[in-house]
C-alpha cells in the first residue's frame, strides 16, 4: 500500500492505494500532509482523483472515476457501497432506499452498518445518505462534515 497527500481549499486529503485503486480517503484536515503529494511518476487514475479532489472541493460538480479497492467486504456491505456509489451528485437516498437497492429491504439498519465501514468517502458518497424524512444521521467524518459536503453538492447544482 502507498500513501499520498492531495492539497484542496478545505485541508489536506490523505488517500491509500494499491495497483488495484483507492483503498482509503481521509477528509480534509488541517494538517500539512503527512505523505508525499501525488506526481507524474503516480499511476494516471491517481493524477486525475487529485485534480477531481481539488475540483469537487472548489465547488465543481464531480463525478470520481477512480477504481476502488473492494476487498475484504463482506457481499452485502459491498452491494450496499455498489449503490451508494452510484447515487449522482447533489441528490440523497435514505438508508432504507440504500438497503432495497441491494436487496435486502428490511435492512437499513445493516446498510447504515456498511457505509460506516466505508474506506473512500467522498468516492463511494456516503455522505448522500440520510435518515428517513431527510435527517442529517451517522457519517464516519462526523455530522458537521456530512452538512459541509451536502451543502457544497447543493450550491453546485443551483
Amino acid at each position: 500500500m502507498e500513501r499520498r497527500s492531495v492539497p484542496t481549499l478545505t485541508g489536506m486529503v490523505e488517500l491509500v492505494f494499491s495497483p488495484a485503486g483507492l483503498s482509503g480517503l481521509s477528509l480534509p484536515s488541517g494538517n500539512t500532509g503527512r505523505h508525499p503529494l501525488i506526481t507524474e511518476q503516480d499511476p494516471a487514475w491517481l493524477q486525475r482523483l487529485k485534480d477531481e479532489l481539488t475540483s469537487y472541493f472548489a465547488g465543481n460538480r464531480v463525478a470520481f472515476s477512480c477504481p476502488v479497492e473492494k476487498t475484504g467486504y463482506p457481499p452485502f456491505f459491498a452491494r450496499v457501497l455498489a449503490c451508494a456509489a452510484a447515487i449522482p451528485y447533489g441528490e440523497r437516498r435514505t438508508y432504507r432506499d440504500l438497503a432495497a437497492a441491494a436487496g435486502s429491504p428490511r435492512a437499513a439498519r445493516a446498510a447504515g452498518q456498511a457505509l460506516a465501514a466505508n474506506r473512500t468517502p467522498l468516492v463511494i458518497p456516503c455522505h448522500r445518505v440520510v435518515g428517513a424524512g431527510g435527517a442529517l444521521v451517522g457519517y464516519s467524518g462526523g455530522l458537521e462534515w456530512k452538512r459541509k459536503l451536502l451543502a457544497l453538492e447543493q450550491a453546485a447544482n443551483v
